[in-house]
């Protein structure tokens, strides 16, 4: 069962994991030992996207089809949490419910949300992971920083990290940068030799 890509309501599929003909097997295991999500960020998007499927004739404009999302992909990639908070709060909580029983006792969970959910999921693992297995808050700086013209700049997603039982497996996340990242963004050199980059610490 390893290396199994399997699509679908993430929902049903963690029920069937733990409930299923894959069960035998995570209990093999000892569970799950890591879980990472990308839950949706209550930005109320359907997904749709404009498709470019080549220059039309004589026009040397691109033509573009808007692709419709299927029955399924309406259900699993649907982002329109028209009742609020509350409707955002039971989906999220019963799915992390079904995710802390699979996970080994030495297993972790990564939540990966932005300044619309954080608070509301900070508190929805607290509730089922318990308070005393938050492990880390780690900020993803996904743009340089830059004023907005009516508030402050979004500049950074979440990723909250918690534990299921007190021990847990940690392996250090720091690998070496490829040689074409370095080539590209550390074009410069102090006089001892060491690269660095140019990059912006503050708005104007």
């Amino acid at each position: 069962w390893t290396n199994k890509l399997i699509w679908g309501d993430n929902k049903l599929i963690l029920s069937s994991l733990k409930n299923g003909p894959l069960r035998e097997e995570i209990e093999k295991q000892g569970g799950l030992k890591l879980i990472y999500i990308d839950p949706p960020f209550d930005v109320g998007a359907d997904f749709s996207m404009d498709i470019e499927i080549g220059p039309s004739t004589g026009s040397g404009q691109a033509n573009t089809f808007t692709k419709k999302p299927n029955i399924l992909e309406e259900i699993a990639y649907r982002d329109t949490w028209g009742k609020g908070a509350d409707s955002f709060i039971a989906m999220i909580y019963e799915r992390l419910v079904l995710m802390r029983d699979l996970l080994a006792e030495d297993g972790s969970i990564y939540v990966h949300c932005d300044w619309r959910v954080n608070s509301h999921i900070r508190l929805v693992m607290e509730e089922v992971f318990g308070r005393e297995q938050y492990r880390a808050e780690i900020i993803w700086k996904r743009a340089s920083a830059h004023s907005d013209s009516a508030t402050y700049g979004q500049i950074h997603d979440c990723i909250f990290y918690f534990s299921k039982g007190k021990k847990t497996i940690w392996n250090s996340p720091l690998t070496d940068y490829e040689e074409w990242y370095v080539e590209r963004y550390y074009r410069y050199k102090n006089k001892d030799g060491r690269k660095f980059m140019s990059d912006n610490l503050s708005a104007k």
